[in-house]
């Protein structure tokens, strides 16, 4: 009796273990192809967000020769 539950039990491993491997590769490759896209979004603001601190610091730039203009009329 012990011997045919051991053998269940091993055929039932070798026949699922495969198709687990499978689902799991499929999960970790749509996690990394999830992770990629959130990456290339969070690059995107990032480098907006350069180009808007650049155009703040030349408005700040400006700003500030006016207001020396200002002072020295």
């Amino acid at each position: 009796m012990k011997k045919l539950r051991y053998l269940a039990v091993t055929t039932g491993l070798f026949i699922t273990a495969p198709a687990l491997a499978v689902s799991a590769n499929d999960s970790i490759e749509a996690r990394l192809s999830a992770l990629e896209q959130r990456l290339q979004q969070a690059e995107r603001r990032a480098t907006q967000a350069e180009k808007r601190a650049v155009d703040a610091e030349r408005r700040a730039q400006r700003l500030e020769q006016r207001s020396e203009r200002a002072e020295q009329q």
